[in-house]
């Protein structure tokens, strides 16, 4: 509100947040007691920025080792990466690289627990 009692845009009313419209598939092609393996194709069009596209992949290994990948096309500064997940009963391990070309590698560990 100013002096004369109007209402006054604020500054962060004219910004508009970011948006990003996603379409993607997934399919897994084994599925048995010893091995899994999923691959899965996704398309990001954000309004703010130009389109690119994320594939990946997850190969299961007894339902407690999994290796994963993943690349990315027409981004500025992640490419690919890679990692694992390990799931002993209800604890959930999960590790990923991530290649960030000119600036610093990512590396990103989570923990988890389900019950």
């Amino acid at each position: 509100m100013n002096a004369n009692g109007d209402m006054e845009k604020q500054p962060y009313e004219s910004f508009s947040p970011p948006t990003i419209f996603r379409l993607g598939i997934a399919n897994e092609w084994l599925n048995s007691p010893h091995a899994e393996l999923t691959t899965s194709i996704q398309l990001n069009h954000p309004v703010d920025n130009a389109e690119n596209v994320s594939l990946g992949a997850e190969l299961g290994l007894k339902h407690t080792l999994y290796l994963r990948s993943g690349y990315q096309l027409n981004m500025d500064v992640d490419t690919w990466s890679a990692g694992f997940g390990l799931r002993i009963g209800g604890f959930l391990l999960d590790y990923a690289y991530t290649d960030m070309r000119d600036w610093n590698n990512a590396q990103r560990f989570s923990l988890g627990w389900t019950f």
